[in-house]
């Protein structure tokens, strides 16, 4: 793991509000963000991330219902948990996919989008705040992100066969894995 010193919190914290900012700016002045739209998307995330974490608990807390013996096991592993963690993982990711398209309604998808990374940007600044070492691994999938989407409003690029657009894309791609 790379360690940073904890003097790089703050400015770095600090450049990617200013980058956030900036990427605001510019998606509001495109056309292709609506001010109450993206707060609405951010309160939307911040709905839907603990209620989707409440349905995995249930269902857990049922399967465990199901299979009394998976409490008795010594390390809480059960045989079979390979098995669980990829079923929940698609399962909130097509819940999640499921629920942001009825949301599609009322929330363009990039008002989404950076409705949670403003969220997120808030976990940054509580992170920064309260446990200045561990900052870094929020910093660091958000900052290609904001960076990638603040190029798409300011090129505003629809040739996707463009050396930019196949740049931009290599930019957000470790947010998505």
């Amino acid at each position: 793991m790379v360690n940073y010193p904890v003097s790089w919190v703050l400015p770095l914290c600090g450049v990617l509000v200013l980058l956030f900012a900036i990427t605001l700016h510019l998606g509001l002045k495109s056309g292709e963000l609506r001010g109450a739209r993206t707060a609405l998307g951010a309160f939307a995330f911040l709905i839907i991330i603990p209620l989707l974490a409440g349905i995995s608990q249930l269902l857990w807390i049922g399967i465990c219902r199901l299979h009394p013996e998976y409490d008795t096991l010594l390390q809480g592993d059960t045989y079979n948990s390979h098995w669980y963690l990829p079923a929940f993982t698609i399962l909130v990711i097509g819940l999640f996919a499921f629920m942001q398209s009825g949301m599609c309604r009322w929330i363009r998808p990039m008002e989404s989008a950076l409705g949670a990374t403003g969220c997120w940007l808030v976990f940054l600044i509580a992170a920064s705040i309260k446990i200045a070492e561990r900052e870094l691994l929020f910093f660091w999938p958000l900052a290609p992100l904001v960076l990638t989407v603040g190029i798409l409003f300011w090129q505003r690029i629809e040739n996707t066969s463009s050396p930019l657009f196949l740049g931009l894309i290599l930019l957000g791609l470790p947010q998505a894995s």
